[in-house]
């Protein structure tokens, strides 16, 4: 998938903030739930710097896409919580604190090895690609 692609190789905040509030706020369920995944992508391949300015939205974001109405978006949400656990485990923590019983047991259930891909992931960094068109107001 493009988005997929560009996710991959761009680090750009204002699209983690975009697939936030999209994620969080929007109306449609399946943009939400896209929007959620999308911000999987993000935490499992983008750099500690291209996230830490919004990392109290992508908390906050994680808790709400875990009450979502719709479960792909919950779905995406356990994804994005195995994203950052590894990379920052106290926020992990605190995101498993807050949560209530049911979610939190189905959180442990859905982990398989996600947690494994996302080290992973974080550890092979995907090498910075410049692109053109609208997309290059995120260069660094």
């Amino acid at each position: 998938e493009c988005v997929r692609d560009v996710l991959h190789n761009t680090q750009c905040p204002k699209l983690l903030r975009s697939a936030i509030e999209i994620g969080t706020a929007d109306r449609d369920a399946r943009l939400r739930a896209k929007a959620m995944e999308y911000l999987a992508v993000m935490l499992q391949r983008w750099s500690d710097p291209a996230i830490e300015k919004s990392i109290q939205a992508v908390d906050d974001a994680i808790r709400k896409g875990m009450k979502d109405a719709n479960s792909e978006a919950r779905a995406a949400a356990r994804r994005c919580y195995w994203a950052i656990s590894p990379r920052w485990p106290d926020r992990a923590q605190r995101i498993l604190a807050s949560i209530d019983p049911s979610t939190h047991r189905l959180l442990l259930q859905k982990n398989t090895s996600f947690v494994a891909n996302a080290q992973y992931l974080h550890k092979s960094k995907a090498s910075e690609h410049t692109l053109t068109g609208k997309l290059t107001i995120c260069q660094r």
